[in-house]
């Protein structure tokens, strides 16, 4: 992120907004050369899920599934873009290609699915969906979002279900909320626009990660997500934080992790 500040500032990036398309086209492509494309029929995996997104390791490509293409406007498009070229190609990338040179290494490996072991699966899937929701919503302009939409004065507290009413540039707006996560990701929805257009789910767990939420009901099951979903757990923001700054400082002590350091 802040080679991208460097390249735009970040008067840029608050006054237009944070576009995936637009980081790629000034920085990931033209430093990593991962390649995107967004019209293939990706199929189903060995559970009957549609596939959204595949990484070809040899290639060094995404491939998005054309029921999220640009045209589309399907909100998962983006998350799914981030997750991809940042996560899989730009942070794994050439790592898995030097996995591709021992015995038995495979020409493309899809890294959403069912390709990996379920260990290796789970591992990549995780740090990708971490490099990818840092880079898509980082700290700075989720705060910024924040402060500068509602103004609050302290954190958004949920009690129960009920209605609650949520202030923006001196409109008041009112919503019926289930729980802790609707109410995040209901004010993710409010700031979308200056996140291009990521879905309120992916912003609604950046939002609660950086301790905007109250939750002062009871302990919500509701809250977890299936290992299958892009994105990472409550539960796992700290860790996952955790190892994003772990990832980072690799990157200064060992040459090797240098492309990391220079997109982070």
């Amino acid at each position: 992120m802040g080679q991208y500040e460097a390249i735009v500032g970040r008067e840029y990036i608050t006054t237009t907004g944070l576009s995936f398309d637009h980081f790629y086209e000034h920085l990931i492509f033209p430093k990593f050369g991962v390649n995107l494309y967004e019209d293939d029929d990706l199929g189903e995996d060995g559970d009957g899920h549609k596939l959204l997104g595949r990484y070809d390791v040899r290639g060094n490509a995404a491939h998005l599934d054309q029921i999220i293409s640009r045209e589309s406007n399907d909100p998962r498009r983006t998350y799914t873009c981030w997750h991809e070229v940042a996560g899989h190609g730009v942070l794994q990338g050439a790592w898995l290609r030097k996995q591709l040179e021992r015995p038995g290494g495979r020409e493309s490996i899809d890294v959403t699915e069912i390709s990996l072991s379920p260990d290796e699966e789970r591992i990549l899937e995780r740090q990708a969906n971490l490099f990818a929701s840092h880079l898509a919503a980082p700290d700075w302009l989720v705060n910024y979002a924040i402060n500068t939409i509602f103004r609050p004065t302290r954190k958004f507290y949920f009690k129960e279900p009920c209605v609650y009413y949520l202030e923006g540039y001196g409109l008041k707006i009112k919503n019926y909320i289930f729980d802790a996560g609707h109410l995040s990701r209901w004010i993710g929805a409010k700031i979308s626009a200056l996140f291009g257009g990521l879905s309120a789910e992916a912003l609604g767990y950046r939002i609660t990660a950086l301790g905007w939420i109250d939750d002062r009901s009871l302990p919500n099951i509701g809250l977890h997500r299936s290992a299958k979903s892009l994105r990472p757990s409550f539960q796992l923001a700290d860790e996952l934080s955790a190892c994003v700054a772990d990832l980072l400082a690799a990157g200064k002590r060992q040459q090797a992790s240098a492309s990391l350091m220079e997109v982070a």
